[in-house]
């Protein structure tokens, strides 16, 4: 059912990812010369079927909307971090913002969600890790030396890190 998928729609054509049925269908939506440029993060009713996205927008947001990280979706809110700091929850559901928070950095790595905190990485290697929830509340920032260019990977209960130059392994030991 195409109304259960994320939507990447750009110059480099359609592409589907991920189940949100609980939320619904979240839409971004890429111009730009290389793929970068004005983004929006869009919500659709898909309900009329055929292209609906100039007909039944939902809701649309246009600013602090993240130009390389992923957003990411947790229970009904969507979290984000856009290029440059910016921290945003957002009802998946309305669209209205939660909450807004600036950070700090510069951003290429996509959010993680783990154990109800939501994880940021910054390209000059600071780890934000914030409470999942309606409220912003920062739980740790960690350092680790030359910055994050590329998405964490979690598997089991370990988390891997790459940094421009290693490789990291974190997980809790003596369970």
């Amino acid at each position: 059912n195409a109304s259960n998928f994320v939507d990447i729609f750009s110059e480099f054509g359609d592409i589907s990812i991920g189940n949100l049925a609980a939320a619904g269908p979240i839409d971004l939506d890429a111009a730009g010369d290389i793929g970068f440029g004005d983004v929006t993060a869009d919500d659709f009713d898909f309900s009329a079927g055929g292209d609906v996205t100039a007909t039944h927008v939902v809701w649309r947001m246009a600013r602090s909307v993240p130009n390389k990280p992923s957003i990411l979706l947790v229970g009904d809110v969507i979290y984000m971090v856009n290029d440059v700091g910016i921290a945003t929850a957002v009802d998946a559901k309305t669209g209205e913002i939660v909450w807004q928070q600036r950070v700090g950095g510069t951003f290429s790595a996509s959010p993680i969600a783990a154990a109800g905190r939501i994880h940021l990485f910054d390209e000059d290697g600071k780890t934000t890790v914030l409470e999942a929830g309606r409220a912003f509340k920062l739980l740790a920032e960690n350092q680790l030396d030359n910055g994050f260019m590329s998405s964490p990977a979690v598997a089991a209960e370990a988390l891997y890190l790459r940094t421009r130059t290693d490789l990291y392994r974190i997980e809790q030991t003596g369970k």
